[in-house]
C-alpha cells in the first residue's frame, strides 16, 4: 500500500508550486500546464487551464444556480437624449441648445428644435461588469470546458446546465440590452461600483471578476486563489502528481547543494521547467521531458551492427511493420522519455559544456515488480541518452546517475548508476 495519499501530494506541491509563483516567471508555466491538464486536452497556457478551473469552481457553481432567477432584477438608469428635430416636437426643448443652433445655421431656420427625451439605459458599470463576466465564462465553455468528459465537469456544466446558459445569453431581453465589454476591458471603478451594490446578482459578479483578476495575478497569499490552485493540482492522476512531487523535492535539493545558484525567469515554452544560473554553472531541470539529451535508437544507423539473429529479427519485424502501414521509416528500436532530466553545465563567458546528468524515473506503487519496471526504464535511459552522438555512459568528461523514485519499502542492490529514493527519504531532503 503506498505511504502518500493523492491529498497529501496535493498539498505537498501546493506548497512548493506557490513559492515559484511568488517568483513570478522562475517556473516554466507552460510545462506545468502540460503537466496538470485535463486527460488529454492538450493546454499549455497556464491562464487557461486557471480560468477552466475558475469556471469549474464551486463560487461560479454557486452563483449560477441562483442567475436564473436574479438576472430578472437587472437594474437600470435613465439618460437624457438630445435630439434635433424639425417641425415635429418630441420631449422637452431645450431653448439654449436650440438657440445655438439655430444660430449655426444663420437664424433662417425657426423650425430647428433640440429636444431632450428621456430613456431607459442599461449600460451601467454594474450591468458591464455583469455580462462581461457572463460572457467570459461562455467562452471558457464553449472552446474548453464542453469539450471535458461530463465526470471532469459536471454537475456544474452538464449538458443540461450548458444548453440552459446558451439559452439565458442568447434570450434574455435585459443581457441582450447591455453592451458586450470584454473582460480585460473592465476597469476597477466599474468592479467596485457593482461590489458596492446591494444585488447579489451585481457584488456576487463583482467578487467572481475580482478572483479571476486574482488568478490572471498569482495572488498566491488569497485564499480563493490558492483553492483554485488546489482544484488545478488535483486534476491530474496521481501517478503525474507524484512525479511533480519528485521533480520539486529534486529542484530543492539542487538549490541546497548549489546556494549560490539562482532561479532565472523562463522566456519560452521550450525551455526547462527552472532554469538555475550562477557566475561558472547552470543547472536545467526538465519534468516529462528528454531535455537537450538524445534517447532514440533508430534503425538505420551506424550504432546499429544487426551481428546478432535476435537483432536481425528486431530489424526485420520493424521493416515489414512500416511495410504494411506504409510509414516512410521503420519504428526505433528504442525511444524514451524520463520523467525527470538534470543537466548540470560548466559555463565560460557565453559558451557552456554538459559536466552532470541526473535522470529520474519516478513510480507511485508498493508493488515489486512496478518498481522493477521502473529501474529497468531507467536503466535503458542510462544507456541510451546521447549528448550529440555519443552515448554520456561513455563518455569520461560527463557524470551520469539515475534515481528511482518510489513509495515503498523495497530495497534494491547498490549500484554506482542508481539511487532508490522512497517517500521517506524524499521528504528528508532539504
Amino acid at each position: 500500500m503506498s505511504k502518500i495519499s493523492k491529498e497529501e501530494l496535493v498539498q505537498a506541491c501546493l506548497t512548493e508550486l506557490t513559492a515559484y509563483l511568488r517568483k513570478g516567471s522562475a517556473i516554466n508555466q507552460s510545462v506545468l500546464a502540460e503537466a496538470l491538464q485535463f486527460d488529454e486536452s492538450n493546454i499549455t497556457d497556464l491562464n487557461r487551464l486557471l480560468d477552466i478551473h475558475f469556471a469549474l469552481s464551486p463560487r461560479v457553481n454557486q452563483y449560477l444556480e441562483r442567475l436564473p432567477q436574479e438576472i430578472r432584477r437587472v437594474s437600470t438608469t435613465t439618460v437624457a437624449v438630445e435630439q434635433k428635430r424639425r417641425g415635429s416636437i418630441q420631449g422637452a426643448i431645450d431653448w439654449g441648445r436650440t438657440t445655438e443652433a439655430r444660430t449655426a445655421t444663420g437664424l433662417e431656420d425657426r423650425t430647428l428644435y433640440v429636444t431632450r427625451t428621456q430613456e431607459t439605459s442599461y449600460a451601467t458599470k454594474q450591468n458591464l461588469v455583469l455580462k462581461s463576466l457572463l460572457q467570459h465564462l461562455n467562452t471558457i465553455v464553449r472552446h474548453d470546458i464542453s469539450e471535458l468528459d461530463p465526470s471532469r465537469r459536471e454537475p456544474t456544466w452538464s449538458e443540461g446546465e450548458i444548453t440552459l446558459y446558451r439559452r439565458l445569453l442568447e434570450t434574455n431581453v435585459h443581457l441582450n440590452r447591455i453592451p458586450t465589454v470584454p473582460l480585460e476591458e473592465v476597469t476597477p471603478r466599474m468592479v467596485d461600483a457593482a461590489r458596492k451594490s446591494r444585488k447579489y446578482l451585481y457584488y456576487k459578479a463583482a467578487s467572481l471578476v475580482d478572483l479571476r483578476q486574482k488568478i490572471q495575478d498569482r495572488s498566491v497569499d488569497d485564499t480563493a486563489f490558492r483553492a483554485i490552485l488546489e482544484q488545478t493540482l488535483a486534476a491530474p492522476d496521481v501517478e503525474t502528481l507524484f512525479e511533480l512531487f519528485c521533480t520539486f523535492r529534486m529542484i530543492r535539493w539542487l538549490q541546497a547543494t548549489f546556494p549560490d545558484l539562482s532561479l532565472r525567469h523562463i522566456k519560452s515554452k521550450r525551455e526547462p521547467l527552472v532554469h538555475f544560473q550562477g557566475v561558472d554553472m547552470e543547472v536545467d531541470v526538465y519534468h516529462d521531458s528528454k531535455g537537450t539529451l538524445t534517447l532514440h535508437e533508430p534503425v538505420y544507423s551506424n550504432r546499429v551492427e544487426p551481428h546478432s539473429a535476435y537483432l536481425r529479427q528486431q530489424i526485420r519485424a520493424r521493416e515489414v511493420h512500416a511495410e504494411l502501414l506504409e510509414h516512410k521509416t521503420p519504428r526505433s528500436l528504442f525511444s524514451g522519455r524520463p520523467d525527470l532530466v538534470v543537466e548540470i553545465y560548466n559555463r565560460t563567458g557565453e559558451s557552456r559544456k554538459l559536466q552532470t546528468v541526473l535522470l529520474g524515473e519516478a513510480k507511485h506503487t508498493a508493488s515489486r515488480s512496478t518498481l522493477s519496471g521502473g529501474v529497468l526504464e531507467l536503466m535503458e535511459y542510462l544507456m541510451h541518452a546521447r549528448d550529440s552522438d555519443r552515448y554520456l555512459i561513455e563518455n569520461p568528461s560527463v557524470n551520469v546517475l539515475g534515481f528511482v523514485f518510489s513509495d515503498n519499502d523495497v530495497q534494491i542492490q547498490s549500484h554506482p548508476l542508481v539511487t532508490h529514493l522512497n517517500v521517506d527519504a524524499l521528504t528528508s531532503w532539504p
